[in-house]
């Protein structure tokens, strides 16, 4: 029951208004099953109703859960900015859940997902009787709903070359996404088929415990997976990636109504921000640092940035309303961004340790000032003790990374008068270090936020006495901590993922908190220059969006190539496989029994094999995961196997290695009896599958 008084209405017309709010809930969700209905069938071959009823469940669920939530904290967050909040937390908690019983429970997907449903039941029958409701405004639901409205069409259209990703031209299939979907892929399906952490395996070694890795945005897709007739490449492609657009775009607007108590200039925040051009679109040029082409494919970054806004929602209200308990959720949301992007956990953890010290109760300077020094010695303990750690990357200030990651963004400079012009200076001439730093941070700063470099502080300057100072001062942490890591940080020595992951990926965040929270601030001082909007504003806002969408549509073409590489600059020249090979992995997902080991004759060093065929690899020669040991030792055995010419010994050794179907291509073999060649049980132009046990 809405509280009337949060509404200033009588008593009289809040059961009106509460219908009211319903339908345009019921609205939001019909919206939200409707973009996963079409997602699914433009991404499927074959959608299922068991598929439909699964979505249709996960959105039933975020609202459940994120309703639940919102009960529980609704004496935090006493401004509700309507069901798009709901489905944002909502998955998080849901999910998040999902994922943990995943790697503790043995009763596989479907009954992971049964205990999650029965929970969401659960707290229905019990949390509404002894909760209040937070208050519920119609106008905020309605901004809720244009928001998912806009954001699903962009979501969309940003998607369309991977709907369907995956086509056959003759002898070679051609794969519309950057290379690493077959990764996604193979965690899509090792979850899928997985009873808890210790049936995992590292997708690269079979018998070996998986690697700490960020797996909480497979958790819906793996249920669709396993649950459905969905193969897992579907499911990437019809939920994974664009749901994860969704996610971020539902932030855009949440984070920022909720920091500045405003509705529509929310909405223009997020339409901005999943619409407007990113900085190489703009023409500066780095591809490396475009936020719509590295988000998408490293789109673990798409949960990572909405998962984290949830935990600076929480932050920004403890300091505002000085509640401890604010900050236990701030923190927990962070802790939980380890699942999706560990990068926006580390490019965090600081700043939110900070916050508080700077802006939370009425402490005394002097203490402020304690607080921050003992939260750097802290962090910087922290630090030191995580390097003696193996799987965790180099995380040293010492500048040492700027050049390498200089070279890095260079190599992807469009070609034009500024990457020559740049060339000439930072490279052609023998310049001071501290002029090196200056140009180095120039080059960073403006190919990461383009034209905002110029807006944001100007727009800062304008409206800084009517924006309250926290906000301000959170924008500046965050730009200020991207540009520390991207300038002073070393590059990754210990070969855990890409050398310079940690000085890059952060920037997707620094974008998303200058585009969103500018935008709001001019949003906001505009509307405080109209009284109403009248029906011609209504065109006009209603024509610019239009717009954005355009440009959406014009952009979203080849999104995931990369012309500035060379053989990057068409799926086709990167991105494909033979035909007969795509195939002969189909038709092991079809025959081969889920928990088998399979094995590639050419080690699948991109993933195609196991992520079409869903089932794990004996040993995978990829450099995803970093170079180790066992991995060499395994790929010495199956060389070995392979040169064999004795039938029996083939055998033996597929049974000594729980190997039981191999996949031989055609330049492979060649000692091999002629009579064990003969017993493959699938060939197409050469390739042959064999079942060994």
């Amino acid at each position: 029951m809405i509280r009337p008084s949060s509404l200033f209405l009588p008593r009289t017309a809040v059961a009106p208004l509460d219908a009211r709010i319903a339908q345009v809930r019921l609205a939001s969700a019909i919206v939200v099953c409707a973009f996963l209905a079409l997602w699914l069938v433009r991404a499927s071959q074959a959608p299922s109703i068991a598929a439909l009823a699964l979505l249709v469940g996960c959105v039933w669920g975020s609202i459940v859960y994120g309703s639940l939530f919102a009960r529980l904290t609704s004496r935090l967050c006493e401004w509700h900015p309507g069901i798009a909040y709901e489905l944002l937390v909502g998955f998080f908690v849901g999910n998040t859940l999902l994922f943990v019983l995943t790697l503790l429970s043995p009763l596989g997907m479907g009954g992971n997902l049964a205990v999650v449903a029965s929970i969401a039941v659960l707290g229905v029958m019990v949390i509404p009787a002894r909760l209040p409701l937070p208050s519920r405004s119609f106008e905020n639901e309605v901004c809720s709903l244009v928001c998912i409205v806009f954001v699903g069409l962009a979501a969309t259209l940003w998607v369309q070359d991977q709907q369907p990703l995956m086509s056959m031209r003759g002898g070679t299939t051609v794969f519309t996404v950057w290379l690493d979907l077959f990764i996604h892929v193979r965690e899509i399906s090792a979850f899928a088929n997985g009873h808890g952490l210790s049936t995992i395996s590292d997708i690269k070694l079979s018998g070996v415990p998986a690697q700490a890795y960020h797996f909480g945005s497979y958790m819906v897709p793996a249920a669709l997976d396993a649950l459905t007739s969905t193969k897992a490449i579907e499911a990437y492609a019809a939920f994974q990636l664009p749901f994860g657009l969704l996610l971020m775009g539902l932030a855009a607007y949440v984070f920022p109504a909720m920091a500045f108590r405003t509705r529509w200039p929310a909405v223009v925040a997020s339409a901005v921000l999943v619409a407007s051009p990113d900085a190489y679109q703009q023409g500066f040029g780095v591809h490396y640092l475009a936020f719509h082409f590295m988000s998408q494919v490293n789109l673990g970054m798409l949960y990572g940035i909405a998962c984290i806004c949830l935990a600076w929602i929480f932050m920004l209200e403890a300091c505002r309303g000085n509640r401890l308990a604010g900050l236990a959720i701030a923190y927990a949301f962070l802790a939980t961004c380890v699942t999706y992007k560990a990068h926006l956990f580390v490019a965090n953890a600081m700043v939110m340790m900070l916050f508080p010290c700077l802006f939370f109760g009425t402490f005394r300077l002097r203490w402020r000032i304690l607080g921050v020094i003992g939260v750097v010695v802290v962090f910087a303990a922290v630090v030191a003790l995580s390097q003696r750690l193996e799987r965790m990357p180099t995380l040293r200030l010492d500048l040492s990374g700027t050049r390498a990651y200089v070279n890095i963004l260079m190599g992807g400079f469009s070609e034009g008068l500024l990457k020559a012009g740049f060339d000439w200076i930072y490279f052609k001439h023998q310049l001071p270090r501290l002029a090196n730093a200056v140009l180095a941070g120039a080059l960073i700063i403006f190919g990461s936020f383009g034209w905002w470099t110029f807006a944001g502080p100007i727009v800062v300057w304008k409206v800084r006495k009517r924006i309250e100072p926290r906000l301000i001062a959170f924008v500046a942490l965050v730009v200020l901590n991207y540009m520390g890591m991207s300038m002073l940080l070393a590059m990754d020595e210990k070969g855990i993922g890409a050398p310079e992951e940690f000085l890059n990926r952060p920037h997707a965040w620094a974008w998303f908190v200058v585009v969103v929270f500018v935008t709001t601030m001019v949003a906001v001082e505009a509307s405080h220059h109209l009284r109403a909007v009248s029906r011609r504003g209504l065109v006009v806002m209603a024509s610019a969006g239009v717009a954005l969408l355009l440009v959406v549509h014009a952009h979203a073409r080849n999104l995931e190539t990369f012309p500035e590489w060379e053989g990057h600059a068409d799926y086709a020249d990167f991105n494909t496989a033979p035909t007969c090979l795509v195939r002969s992995a189909q038709y092991l997902r079809e025959n081969a029994r889920i928990g088998v080991v399979i094995q590639d004759s050419q080690f699948d060093r991109s993933f195609v094999v196991t992520a079409i065929a869903e089932r794990q690899a004996h040993v995978v020669d990829a450099g995803f995961g970093g170079a180790r040991a066992v991995v060499a030792e395994r790929v010495g055995r199956v060389k070995a196997f392979q040169a064999s010419a004795d039938e029996s010994a083939l055998m033996d050794w597929a049974k000594a290695n729980h190997v039981a179907w191999y996949l031989l291509h055609p330049e492979d073999g060649g000692s091999w009896p002629a009579s064990f060649l003969q017993q493959a049980v699938f060939t197409c132009d050469g390739w042959r599958v064999f079942k060994l046990n």
